[in-house]
């Protein structure tokens, strides 16, 4: 196998935290959230939900929108890698170990 540095290095930036990992869960489970909704329903506080949302949304998985000052936040499934880890999630938890 011929690993692709900048493949792995997106693996790395993104799988390299818990806290993204679990908003992309969340997000996968509840589709569009508020920051407040997303930091509740992953136990995190403001300030690292919005910086994990950020790095999140400058790798192409998570996309913005605003009303006001309000942001959602949803997967972009508009993007292959982002269905890929959708699917994955989706499987990982529906598996009984």
């Amino acid at each position: 196998m011929n690993l692709d540095r900048e493949k792995l290095r997106f693996l790395e930036d993104v799988f390299s935290s818990r806290g993204r990992i679990r908003i992309l869960a969340v997000l996968c489970e509840y589709g569009e959230l508020n920051l407040s909704e997303v930091a509740r329903k992953t136990g995190l506080n403001s300030t690292s939900t919005v910086n994990h949302l950020r790095v999140l949304t400058e790798k192409g998985l998570v996309a913005e929108r605003r009303f006001g000052r309000v942001r959602m936040y949803r997967l972009d499934l508009g993007n292959p890698r982002t269905k890929l880890i959708t699917e994955f999630m989706r499987r990982w938890f529906h598996m009984d170990f």
